[in-house]
């Protein structure tokens, strides 16, 4: 008339008490390393077309270019130009040795500029890529781990006394022998 246990609580220096959690752990570390390392890099990157740089300067004399951007840590240069309908995209291309470029976009009024490269810290980068959404999927797991035990009525995952009741045999008056056979 009991637990296998006896009634115990659960040991902590037991790890079967605490597979659930090691497992939720797991799934919680390989959903991270699939978003960072697949889904929110091509869901940040632009559709960028990449041209020859004969063909941006094409571009330039026809008129087309609207804006330029300079990005010497990357080697290359961002351009954006808007077809006769308005619609706009975006170009790039390697940098060129070119000392008439200034003088050619800014004779056909393009804005251009030059990108002020920025060092990002290392540990604020692996904070944010790393760490925050690992912190944000164990908060959601909580939130939703107590939202389910209120719906079904107490702690789902709590081991206590059981309020079942025990019927002694004096109380029923039945024996053994009655009931079998």
């Amino acid at each position: 008339m009991g637990t296998k246990d006896g009634g115990k609580k659960p040991d902590p220096n037991n790890l079967n008490t605490f597979k659930g959690f090691f497992y939720y752990m797991i799934v919680i570390l390989v959903m991270t390393v699939l978003l960072n390392g697949i889904v929110f890099p091509s869901a940040l990157k632009q559709q960028v077309k990449e041209v020859g740089y004969n063909e941006f300067l094409t571009m330039v004399d026809n008129g087309q270019v609207k804006q330029v951007e300079k990005d010497d840590a990357n080697g290359e240069i961002v351009f954006v130009t808007k077809d006769s309908s308005g619609k706009e995209q975006i170009y790039k291309t390697g940098l060129w040795d070119d000392p008439d470029l200034t003088q050619r976009l800014y004779s056909k009024g393009v804005t251009f500029d030059k990108v002020i490269p920025q060092k990002e810290s290392a540990i604020m980068s692996f904070f944010t890529s790393w760490i925050l959404p690992f912190v944000i999927m164990i908060a959601i797991g909580q939130i939703l781990s107590r939202s389910m035990a209120k719906r079904i009525g107490g702690n789902a995952m709590t081991f206590g006394k059981s309020n079942a009741k025990i019927y002694a045999e004096s109380e029923t008056g039945v024996t053994f022998a009655d009931v079998a056979g």
